[in-house]
């Protein structure tokens, strides 16, 4: 099959779905894909990391993306761990070293 899943969140919310009620994380962050995105879905706050590659010919002829660039990522939690506040910004790195795979 070419390209990725139909929706971007697609692969983070079926991993959230399989878990169960009170064995779920706070926080998933969640690699391989080559995506950059922020998610709250079933009380965890998800995110796919992105990636440190640029495409590649393989990628690119698969109609991949490579969303390219990191996270700061600030939390605010209770004595009990749960978060009561996130700011997830991603920076983005729009030009890659050419070939820099």
């Amino acid at each position: 099959i070419d390209g990725a899943a139909y929706a971007l969140s697609y692969s983070i919310q079926k991993y959230i779905d399989s878990m169960s009620g009170g064995e779920k994380p706070n926080i998933l962050i969640n690699g391989h894909h080559h995506k950059a995105m922020s998610i709250f879905y079933r009380n965890v706050h998800g995110i796919e990391a992105g990636c440190t590659q640029a495409q590649t010919p393989w990628m690119k002829g698969k109609r991949l993306a490579a969303h390219m660039g990191g996270w700061i990522i600030e939390l605010r939690v209770n004595d009990d761990g749960t978060i009561n506040r996130i700011i997830p910004e991603f920076i983005p790195l729009y030009k890659p070293i050419e070939n820099d795979y």
